[in-house]
């Protein structure tokens, strides 16, 4: 009996991370696809897998409860960082064909002008320039970046959505 339910509780997890993730990476593309469009550099698309996260958060945190069960803040923590890490992943994606496929001078353009603002010394710009070629044309790096800086840009916000999202009243378990 107990294995059924320890089963039946993983595959809520990784049903509701996967179809979470799914919606927020769908919105950091959207994101992503905008700022392109418009050639500025918005975060819509993060503030938009914010509230998707937390969102989602909620109702899975309901479904846990419904069954009378709890969610506390590391059950909530780990439900955001595997939603961000799958959000990370559509993300990345997303940003391997626009970097690649559909309109890779525009993303050079904007990678030179920053390094030009660093001013890094001439050395290092052969070795730089090098590296962001073998990054734009390796899909794996660009997914694994993705989910890095998403986790990184979002560490903040899923510590406080953790908090708000765990159950705030302790439940009977079963």
């Amino acid at each position: 009996m107990y294995a059924e339910q320890r089963r039946e509780r993983k595959k809520l997890f990784w049903n509701s991370t996967a179809k979470a993730g799914l919606y927020a990476g769908g919105m950091l593309a959207l994101g992503l696809i905008l700022s392109y469009t418009m050639n500025s550099t918005t975060s819509v698309g993060t503030a938009g897998m914010i509230v998707i996260s937390y969102i989602m958060a909620k109702l899975f945190t309901q479904k846990v409860e419904a069954r009378g069960e709890i969610v506390t803040y590391l059950n909530a923590l780990r439900f955001l960082v595997m939603t961000t890490i799958f959000a990370g992943v559509i993300y990345g994606a997303a940003m391997f064909v626009m970097y690649s496929k559909i309109d890779p001078s525009y993303y050079r353009d904007q990678y030179y002008t920053t390094l030009n603002h660093l001013e890094i010394p001439k050395e290092l710009v052969e070795t730089v320039e090098g590296s962001y070629e073998l990054y734009v044309k390796n899909p794996i790096l660009v997914i694994i970046s993705a989910i890095f800086s998403t986790l990184t840009i979002n560490l903040i916000p899923l510590l406080i959505l953790s908090f708000l999202t765990k159950t705030k009243n302790k439940l009977k378990t079963k």
